[in-house]
């Protein structure tokens, strides 16, 4: 049936689709001001934009002093985070939401580093991301 129109294609569509564009994007920005919010709280720590273009997105430094926390990567309408941990933080993986049943983040062992590359999809995904990031925060401070 040539004349029915294409659900996601066409000129009556576009105005929908940009709609939905609209709201990723928001949504991301959404997402990243609750995180640079939860940062923000963390004493001494500190935001450094590395590098980015809107086309490939942003990669957004977060430390305490010289130390790493996490970077961040910006994307239109998604965000990334990456997290590298200590064994000593190993267990917090278990039992974050952000690791799915049966994955395993990345590291050599299990006595060495591990890193968690999380997308950032919702409220949850950042509150628990940020459950991570304070915790490693407060194992830096402790170590110092």
């Amino acid at each position: 049936m040539p004349d029915d129109p294409h659900p996601f294609l066409g000129p009556a569509r576009s105005p929908e689709w940009a709609k939905l564009a609209r709201l990723a994007g928001d949504r991301a920005s959404i997402l990243l001001q609750s995180l640079r919010q939860a940062v923000g709280k963390i004493t001494g720590s500190q935001e450094e934009l590395l590098s980015g273009t809107p086309e490939t997105g942003w990669v957004i430094r977060y430390g305490i002093g010289r130390e790493d926390l996490f970077s961040l990567h910006v994307r239109p309408g998604a965000l990334e985070g990456t997290l590298t941990l200590q064994s000593t933080l190993r267990d917090a993986l278990v039992h974050s939401h952000l690791i799915k049943p049966g994955e395993a983040p990345d590291g050599p062992s299990k006595d060495g580093p591990v890193s968690l590359h999380a997308p950032l999809k919702s409220q949850q995904d950042v509150r628990s991301f940020v459950r991570l990031v304070v915790k490693k925060s407060r194992l830096m401070k402790h170590a110092h």
